[in-house]
């Protein structure tokens, strides 16, 4: 098996635990699947690396101005159009989701592609640009009544987790989604005691399913 077949297997393997590396090798993946002649079968590796490559792209951009002052630029909202439609369609791995929600203002639905961070056998959503952000504010307005979509539609009920109860999700949130480390201002490897100082300042919600209707009576 040459170098490049051996990349193309093993690297869509490492990228899904989603650590630092997995936007790494899926560069390195994609350049290898491209450089070697490949069967068909190995489109949905080439595609997968693709993915990853963009994702380190966004990473990469993100650290500089798409969000300054916590809003995000033309540039960020074109990303953000193309990753909604990514992550709806379920190329990356499961914790990254489309949110759709009504807007607040408008009652149309708004599409925010989002990585979730899995704690304690839960999902919960956290707002790296804190408590002036569209969706949230939308989410709020919605009552937390939502669709989160990944290859299909599932409608949550989404419950804000108070903030003494953030501390925990927040640094789980930094070491699993790591393009949201530029906008929170504590190293994911500091102590629990350090995210409890800013946890105010970030929400978070506890991924549900929705409750199904009550049934009226014959």
């Amino acid at each position: 098996m040459s170098v490049g077949a051996a990349l193309a297997l093993i690297g869509p393997a490492i990228a899904v635990h989603q650590t630092d590396w997995a936007y790494l090798v899926g560069i390195v993946t994609a350049a290898a699947v491209m450089a070697v002649s490949v069967p068909l079968r190995n489109v949905v590796i080439v595609a997968f690396g693709s993915c990853a490559l963009l994702g380190y792209i966004t990473v990469i951009v993100l650290q500089y101005d798409m969000y300054q002052g916590g809003k995000g630029n033309a540039t960020a909202r074109r990303f953000s159009r193309l990753w909604a439609t990514v992550f709806g369609m379920g190329l990356q791995p499961k914790r990254w989701v489309t949110l759709e929600v009504p807007g607040r203002s408008s009652g149309r639905i708004t599409r925010f592609p989002l990585g979730m961070a899995q704690a304690d056998g839960q999902w919960y959503l956290v707002s790296m640009l804190g408590e002036d952000c569209n969706w949230v504010k939308n989410v709020r307005a919605a009552g937390g009544k939502v669709t989160l979509r990944r290859r299909r539609a599932r409608s949550c009920q989404l419950i804000e987790v108070p903030p003494e109860e953030r501390a925990l999700i927040i640094k789980r949130y930094l070491a699993q989604v790591p393009g949201a480390r530029p906008h929170i201002p504590v190293d994911r490897r500091s102590a629990l005691a350090e995210f409890q100082t800013i946890a105010e300042k970030y929400p978070v919600f506890r991924v549900t399913p929705a409750a199904a209707p009550a049934l009226g009576r014959a």
